[in-house]
């Protein structure tokens, strides 16, 4: 197993020294995540992350097809290539708190799938249509390779058909594991490819903790936000039995869930929700591996079991140079 880690940035003032500690310390990606209105802007810390690293992976973890055109991205992304010698990739999903706050509904799949093929046509340094014109890029680009990020059905199978690589927003049981390859690989043998030409990284919450219910308890606000995203729609279809009496909680959440306060520091509303319904062990137990460090090289062992060779880590803790030593020398050596 492989193991990534990916952040957000407001405070830029060790930025620089965090991506050098992480392509140090052995993490095989490093990835950034785009969302114009609420943290540092994604390809400009991805130039800056090529040009001060030397070994690890980096790439956009996730962006979206709402706030740049194709051309553009296609631009942003085979720049940062070329600067970082071959290591980027372009992650893409169809967007939640970047769409959400300018005010547009996410791509549908058909839309969605035309968009990333634009991309990566222009990458490629080939004419490509997009929505009745033709574009095309006029300096030297360098491709990119292209991997599709989603939960539902559709857009992992669109993963196995298009990408180069698929990210997957849940990785943390086996049965979402499992759940999630078989989508991507069917939309892979649809395509007539191999679908182990699909790479796979998973999104896995990982946090330490002396109890697995102490972990549950400071990550709710986190648990809250991704159940907001995770289950807007077709609920039964992630990979998850989700029993009726779970299913009306899970809708009373979001219906009381407070999207432009998700990620404010200090705001509890969402994660109190959370206990209000009675979700915060099911939540823990599906979105989270928490625990003392030997608790969680367990679960990752199980995860890789089912078939997980790719995690990457998200950083959803404040003291984030901290928690990245903790987990390049407490879980790193478990994997290398």
């Amino acid at each position: 197993m492989r193991i990534g880690i990916s952040r957000l940035a407001r405070n830029l003032d060790t930025y620089v020294q965090w991506a050098q500690y992480v392509d140090r310390a052995g993490f095989e990606f490093l990835g950034f995540g785009d969302s114009q209105n609420r943290w540092a802007d994604c390809w400009s810390m991805l130039a800056i992350t090529a040009l001060n690293t030397r070994r690890v992976r980096i790439g956009s973890f996730v962006t979206n097809p709402m706030s740049r055109h194709p051309a553009a991205a296609a631009n942003a992304a085979t720049t940062v290539q070329k600067l970082s010698h071959g290591r980027t990739l372009f992650g893409i999903g169809r967007g939640e708190t970047s769409t959400r706050d300018l005010g547009v509904k996410p791509l549908g799949v058909a839309e969605f799938e035309a968009y990333v093929q634009t991309v990566k046509r222009l990458c490629d340094g080939e004419t490509a249509n997009y929505q009745g014109g033709d574009l095309r890029m006029l300096w030297d680009v360098e491709p990119v390779p292209i991997y599709v990020a989603g939960d539902g059905p559709g857009i992992q199978e669109l993963a196995g058909r298009i990408g180069e690589g698929a990210i997957v927003g849940n990785g943390a049981t086996p049965e979402i594991v499992r759940h999630s390859l078989d989508r991507i690989r069917a939309g892979a043998v649809a395509a007539g490819r191999d679908p182990k030409s699909v790479e796979v990284w998973w999104m896995v919450r990982l946090h330490f903790a002396a109890t697995e219910d102490e972990g549950f308890q400071q990550l709710r606000g986190y648990l809250a936000t991704y159940a907001n995203t995770r289950y807007r729609e077709k609920m039964d279809q992630k990979g998850v039995p989700v029993p009726e009496d779970i299913a009306e909680r899970l809708r009373g959440l979001r219906r009381d869930f407070h999207f432009d306060e998700s990620l404010r520091a200090g705001f509890d509303h969402n994660a109190e929700l959370v206990d209000r319904y009675g979700l915060r062990e099911w939540l823990g137990r599906q979105f989270a591996i928490v625990g003392p460090p030997g608790r969680c090289i367990e679960r990752l062992r199980e995860l890789e079991a089912a078939g997980a060779e790719n995690i990457v880590i998200p950083m959803i803790h404040d003291d984030v140079m901290p928690y990245t030593r903790l987990v390049a020398e407490q879980i790193l050596p478990g994997f290398m």
